[in-house]
């Protein structure tokens, strides 16, 4: 299904994989990799990785390969994952001055 959208999984996973400093992400990754790689959907794939995959990214995965646009789909989750990551920092910081103008 990567491969239909034009993308090359084997190096996409290989790219993830190095960039990850986690381990435990490290053999997430690994995980949907291999699967992928047997011939499971990647929907499937990342369900099977349970909760480590965000369920948004999961329908959305979903939602590309019925549809025919995973690339866009996957897009659309970097999209989402970033503007979670950055609303995570802005709250953490946003609950982190109070303590310290207080001490």
């Amino acid at each position: 299904m990567l491969d239909a959208a034009g993308l090359d999984a084997g190096a996409g996973f290989e790219m993830m994989s190095q960039q990850v400093r986690s381990s435990s992400l490290r053999r997430i990754i690994q995980q949907v990799s291999d699967s992928y790689r047997t011939g499971v959907p990647l929907s499937v794939a990342l369900s099977q990785a349970g909760s480590a995959i965000h369920p948004i990214v999961r329908g959305l995965v979903a939602a590309g390969e019925k549809s025919g646009q995973l690339g866009q789909a996957l897009m659309q989750a970097s999209s989402f994952l970033a503007l979670r990551r950055n609303v995570m920092s802005a709250l953490r910081t946003a609950a982190i001055y109070p303590l310290t103008v207080l001490t």
